[in-house]
């Protein structure tokens, strides 16, 4: 009996680290970008008679990332109707969009400073960093936790982030319908390793359509993503994943998407 019980745990003791290792973490992560922009923000009408702060975290929901207003918010500024949700766009932009992930506000990245512009009816509004945690990569130590920023340090990590993210090009609109079939995914061009279906069946959430992805698919970071929807937004063709989070990618030559902009392993979707 104590033979077999100190063999019992002496294979618990082996198994265990093994069986973690063959667990892939796949909790998505928000971009740097992301992250560095993250923080809090004042949104000012003109001359600053109305405002709110806005709190944008890199906490990834459909659509986008959670984004904090207080009622007061809403009422200062109608405009923020009811959005919940935040996204930095391939084209610089900063949409705030509510739970069906229309936007509600659009802003433009300024480019005299580290602050973003929209116009709303007759109101010019200002979003302007005011607080937040030292961009991701400064962290000292891992698992320290970051001191905030100052208003000053917030505003020139912003504006070291914004001038080091490229801006994609405007791209004309795309057509939903004429998107709809079979595509081969490649890590290379013209080698597809595995295939995805943007269906024409609207998905659960509004705006969307059903993609399926081929049952066998090898590749581990396709099949981590677990894409189940598709949508179209500004000339480019979003891969909706399970957990909500999203991939851009915009049309290159001889009809192929590309994952744009780029980030990590470059990927392609070609129709059949």
């Amino acid at each position: 009996m104590r033979l077999r019980t100190a063999l019992t745990v002496l294979l618990a003791m082996v198994a265990t680290p093994a069986l973690a290792q063959r667990q892939p973490d796949d909790k998505p992560q928000a971009p740097p970008i992301v992250r560095t922009l993250s923080g809090v923000w004042e949104l000012a009408g003109q001359g600053g008679a109305r405002s709110c702060r806005l709190t944008l975290t890199p906490n990834i929901v459909p659509h986008g990332y959670v984004l904090g207003a207080p009622p007061t918010c809403r009422q200062a500024l109608p405009v923020l109707g009811g959005a919940t949700t935040w996204s930095y766009n391939p084209d610089g932009t900063i949409s705030l969009r509510d739970p069906a992930g229309v936007s509600v506000l659009d802003l433009r990245r300024n480019p005299e400073g580290p602050t973003f512009l929209a116009k709303a009816g007759a109101d010019d509004l200002v979003l302007s960093p005011i607080s937040g945690q030292p961009p991701p990569a400064t962290t000292q130590r891992r698992g320290a936790r970051p001191v905030q920023q100052t208003t000053e340090e917030r505003a020139q990590s912003v504006a070291a982030a914004l001038t080091n993210q490229p801006i994609a090009e405007d791209l004309p609109p795309l057509q939903p319908a004429a998107l709809v079939g079979l595509y081969g995914v490649a890590r290379e061009k013209n080698r597809p390793i595995c295939s995805i279906e943007l269906s024409e069946r609207p998905a659960a959430r509004r705006g969307q359509y059903v993609a399926i992805l081929s049952g066998g698919c090898l590749d581990s970071g396709l099949k981590v993503f677990d894409p189940i929807g598709w949508r179209t937004e500004r000339g480019r063709l979003i891969l909706v994943a399970r957990k909500g989070h999203e991939q851009s990618f915009a049309p290159a030559k001889d009809g192929v998407f590309e994952k744009n902009p780029p980030s990590g392993a470059q990927l392609y979707l070609r129709k059949q």
